[in-house]
């Protein structure tokens, strides 16, 4: 059995997505003018104090996130089909965290100091996404919560030619949700929270005028916003807006996944699912096709795949 998001957590999304721009109240800017004090520390710092900060972090991550680290290494067992409490199943949790502790920071330096993280792959990216850019067509980008999501839309922004949107969902914190914005505008990106009113019409204008928009897929998807695919063998609800773009326009669509190599070290991988002008109608084959791209990709490297969503029934 699936299970999706509540009527009243899609309601509050909605409104959190159409005041995204509103007035932040006493306690929002308060986080808003702490955190890029916290984040310009992190791009100052030195390179060789990156890989004990992140080790700290994973250990206060495995320490206080209680109930994502459950449903993350139920996630790695049931995909995996590993035995429960393994020393196999402890020594991919603890990559995880590591990974993801080691990514984020090493994404504000990649956004802070350009040119001080290296990123293979970069050629391939560009000829794909300009490929659609000069047939003035636009196109969508899917990747999932796997190496480093953020940088997926750094470095696609970086390869297009044209704007890249990054579709987001605006958290329960305003000055969380406004700094973000701010990030990732930094990053390149301009920003289309979901749940907006005129999400539709903005996405839509995006692709007719022959710009990028990018979809992080495996996030859960709001009530009456999914589709059940098979993911890994089970049923399982994914957003269902990236398929139905795509039936409805023709445009292409490119998995894009930038996995870490290494410190200060990432390749983007990259694949076109569907070619710029194709005919394909069914929503339901296009969103299964991607979902596969994001399943092939997770197989090949679990231990950056932080999926902390309880998206499956576990007995």
């Amino acid at each position: 059995m699936t299970v999706g998001t509540s009527k009243t957590e899609a309601a509050e999304t909605r409104r959190r997505g159409d005041d995204a721009h509103a007035p932040l109240r006493p306690r929002d800017r308060w986080i808003r003018r702490l955190l890029p004090l916290f984040v310009g520390a992190i791009a100052r710092a030195p390179k060789f104090s990156f890989a004990p900060v992140a080790r700290f972090a994973s250990f206060v991550h495995r320490r206080i996130g209680g109930r994502d680290m459950r449903i993350l290494r139920q996630n790695l067992e049931r995909i995996l089909e590993l035995p429960h409490d393994t020393a196999e199943h402890r020594r991919l949790a603890l990559a995880v965290t590591r990974h993801q502790s080691a990514s984020a920071l090493e994404t504000v330096r990649a956004i802070f100091r350009p040119g001080s993280v290296r990123f293979d792959g970069m050629e391939r990216l560009r000829q794909l996404l300009r490929g659609a850019e000069e047939q003035g067509r636009g196109q969508i980008v899917i990747t999932a919560h796997l190496g480093s999501w953020e940088l997926v839309g750094h470095t696609s922004a970086v390869a297009c030619q044209k704007p890249f949107h990054a579709l987001a969902k605006p958290s329960r914190i305003a000055g969380v949700t406004s700094f973000l914005e701010e990030m990732r505008e930094r990053m390149g990106a301009k920003v289309l929270w979901t749940g907006r009113k005129s999400i539709l019409r903005d996405m839509l204008g995006a692709l007719r005028r022959g710009e990028t928009l990018g979809f992080v897929m495996d996030q859960k998807p709001e009530v009456g916003g999914g589709r059940d695919v098979s993911f890994f063998g089970i049923p399982t609800p994914f957003v269902v807006g990236p398929g139905a773009l795509a039936a409805r326009t023709g445009c292409p669509v490119i998995a894009v996944f930038c996995l870490r190599r290494g410190p200060f070290h990432f390749e983007v991988l990259c694949e076109e699912l569907f070619p710029s002008g194709h005919e394909i109608k069914d929503e339901d084959r296009l969103t299964q096709a991607m979902a596969d791209a994001i399943e092939a990709a997770v197989r090949s490297t679990p231990e950056q795949w932080a999926w902390t969503y309880r998206r499956w029934r576990f007995e």
